[in-house]
């Protein structure tokens, strides 16, 4: 999923915004449409595998679109909630697992991909997009590629990238994920009740963090508010 993400930037080089939209929910109806019609595990593994893709390509696309068709003045705060609905969507997800079977979960998990699926069809195209265009007229003897991050002006940039999606990955959540149903039997706590607390506990640090940020974004506008009413009182005068 991650090793998907290096090569996302080259693929925006040749599909816009919508098109890779239209391939990563592609990628999601067709991983959940095959866990819910699993009869076996490689069609489990398949689904998963489907989904991975998919939500590779999410993690890059994703911000990037919305970064690019916001205002700046309210960029940062969409990108924050846009953030928080990842660990509120996962608290929603473990929360309505400990309810139900695996089988309606992926039922559930299709529905916002449906939702999708419709809404790409009055999305309009970023800015960004159209003034790449714009750029491959006006540069068509362009010699760049994907070979370029090779180089050694670009070699500790691609380190670092690459290295930070490792660390991310090498913290074990995602092995805890898959078998958080097993790790609490062995410890002799439901796995629903489990799940729940996982849910809790997620839900409970979205909000915090972004309680914190929403409390010091009004700390920051009020200090800037009565900084520019006394500057402006002099002037007044």
């Amino acid at each position: 999923m991650h090793v998907l993400q290096i090569y996302n930037p080259s693929s925006l080089e040749y599909m816009n915004n919508i098109k890779t939209l239209w391939v990563l929910d592609i990628f999601y109806i067709v991983g959940w449409l095959a866990i819910i019609f699993a009869e076996g595990a490689w069609l489990l593994d398949l689904g998963r595998l489907s989904l991975g893709i998919g939500f590779g390509l999410t993690c890059y696309v994703g911000p990037v679109y919305l970064a690019e068709i916001t205002p700046k003045n309210v960029r940062g705060l969409l990108m924050s909630i846009s953030q928080s609905m990842t660990g509120y969507g996962a608290s929603f997800t473990f929360l309505v697992g400990s309810f139900v079977t695996w089988r309606s979960l992926a039922i559930i998990g299709c529905i916002p991909s449906l939702l999708l699926l419709l809404a790409l069809f009055f999305i309009p195209e970023s800015p960004r997009w159209l003034d790449y265009i714009e750029n491959q007229r006006l540069q068509q003897n362009s010699d760049d590629n994907v070979l370029n991050l090779f180089r050694r002006k670009y070699l500790h940039i691609v380190i670092i990238g690459v290295g930070l999606m490792v660390v991310q990955t090498s913290d074990g959540l995602c092995g805890f994920l898959f078998y958080m149903s097993e790790i609490f039997d062995s410890a002799g706590i439901s796995s629903t009740l489990g799940f729940i607390l996982v849910a809790v506990v997620q839900a409970s640090a979205t909000g915090q963090c972004l309680g914190c940020f929403l409390t010091g974004l009004s700390y920051f506008l009020q200090v800037y508010k009565f900084e520019g009413i006394y500057c402006d009182t002099p002037y007044d005068k």
